[in-house]
């Protein structure tokens, strides 16, 4: 009984070992990747000074989706209409003195039409976001 304790014991230390030793590997793996994106964000940074580029993305979607909802006791079909247009303006890299800024912007409009009372309300969201990276 005692020997099969023993060799139990020594089975789970092996596996923990095992697990603690794959945990420091994946941590050093995840370490490298951390350093070499840093080391790639380096590189692109000073690419990036050298031929100063500001670059504007602006992208937009628009997605259409109607809604069917049935109300019970009035049983009138009411249909929303909800038009989502969301712009996504990306003015990138404005380098300035050790220091690159990124600036987000994201406008998104919805507009909903209610079919049995024509009302319409429109709402507009912008969301803006700014990101400095010094190095």
């Amino acid at each position: 009984m005692a020997i099969m304790i023993m060799t139990m014991m020594k089975t789970m230390a092996l596996i923990m070992a095992t697990t603690m030793i794959m945990r420091m590997a994946t941590a050093t793996t995840m370490m490298a990747m951390m350093i070499t994106t840093i080391a790639a964000t380096t590189t692109t940074i000073v690419i990036m000074m050298a031929t100063m580029i500001i670059a504007t993305i602006a992208t937009l979607h628009i997605k259409m989706m109607t809604i069917v909802i049935t109300t019970v006791n009035t049983m009138i079909a009411t249909t929303i209409t909800m038009t989502t247009a969301t712009i996504t303006m990306i003015a990138m890299t404005m380098v300035m003195m050790m220091m690159v800024v990124t600036i987000t912007t994201s406008t998104t409009t919805m507009t909903m039409t209610m079919t049995n009372t024509k009302e319409t309300t429109t709402t507009t969201m912008t969301d803006t976001s700014i990101m400095i990276f010094f190095y």
